[in-house]
């Protein structure tokens, strides 16, 4: 279990964090990480502005992470009633 979870938060690159680890996340090192991605595809677009139909990834920083997202209202149901 230690190997799974080692590998999970240290060497897994997570796609809801924009593919950059739990523990590169949590010791600040995406934002180097996602800076120099912007300026990898932007120096991709410009030596070849023919590959590319729209703008580059967008490579911001989610504001939060979840695994189980409370609800927003908790006195609010969630379901709608039909009409």
């Amino acid at each position: 279990m230690l190997g799974f979870t080692r590998w999970y938060n240290h060497e897994h690159k997570h796609r809801n964090l924009k593919f950059v680890s739990p523990a590169e996340r949590h010791q600040g090192k995406d934002t180097a990480i996602f800076a120099h991605r912007t300026a990898v595809y932007t120096q991709a677009r410009l030596s070849h502005p023919e590959r590319w139909s729209k703008n580059i990834r967008n490579w911001s920083l989610p504001t939060e992470v979840w695994i189980n997202r409370p609800a927003e209202d908790a006195g609010q149901s969630t379901r709608r009633e039909a009409a």
